[in-house]
């Protein structure tokens, strides 16, 4: 009887151990990507160049205090490389002046690519959309409650 007892025992402290260090895992990752959310820029700015490896003609572009301009349209009609201050941006490349119709090229936005070195396209105007992260949450369901956890 004892030795049941005293195995019942360390199986639930080995179970709430597991636990606790799957949950501050699981609580450090979303930790790392909301301060990597925080620090996206106010003002957004990208510098497009005619030539691959950032070289040619270089043109600014950018907004100020988050401001978000649906079209641009580009000095020159040749696009080799191109490089963002923000990661989480789809950039669409059109062929006409007025970023209508379909888009030539589009880049999504991902957290490791900011410089796209070797494009080679030929555009007219670029586009620009803000992209909003999706953050999940987890839900353990109970027969009488559930419990939801959003970090």
């Amino acid at each position: 009887m004892l030795r049941t007892i005293v195995v019942l025992l360390l199986a639930f402290l080995l179970i709430s151990t597991t636990t606790t260090a799957y949950e501050d895992e699981h609580l450090s990752h979303h930790a790392t990507a909301a301060k990597s959310l925080r620090r996206r820029p106010r003002q957004f700015r990208m510098e497009i160049y005619s030539r691959p490896y950032h070289k040619g003609i270089v043109q600014h572009v950018g907004t100020s205090n988050g401001a978000s301009t649906p079209c641009w349209n580009l000095q020159s009609k040749h696009v080799g490389s191109f490089e963002v201050n923000d990661p989480m941006v789809r950039i669409s490349f059109y062929r006409s002046t007025d970023c209508l119709g379909a888009p030539t090229q589009v880049f999504a936005g991902s957290l490791d690519q900011r410089r796209h070195n070797n494009v080679l396209l030929r555009a007219r105007s670029v586009s620009i959309v803000k992209l909003r992260p999706i953050l999940l949450s987890e839900t353990i369901s109970t027969s009488k409650t559930t419990i939801s956890k959003r970090n």
